[in-house]
């Protein structure tokens, strides 16, 4: 990461984005937990795109898409 970031400024911001996703998705998790509730780990929920297509945060089918979706960026962007 140093090598992509001189800056000790953005290498900060970059932590801190980083710190907050993980929080954020302990919280997700601990919710999806607790409720039974698996759509709010549904990447299009977590990203709000659900706020523009509602019919994409729900359903297993979509659920599924979404896993897909997230692997395939996931491997575009450890490829690059």
């Amino acid at each position: 990461m140093k090598a992509l970031l001189k800056s000790r400024y953005l290498i900060s911001v970059v932590k801190t984005i980083l710190l907050l996703a993980v929080i954020h998705m302990i919280a997700l998790v601990s919710y999806a937990i607790k409720t039974g509730s698996y759509e709010v780990l549904n990447i299009f929920n977590i990203v709000g795109i659900t706020y523009l297509v509602p019919e994409l945060g729900k359903g297993p089918h979509n659920f599924i898409f979404s896993l897909v979706l997230l692997a395939i960026l996931y491997s575009g962007v450890f490829f690059l």
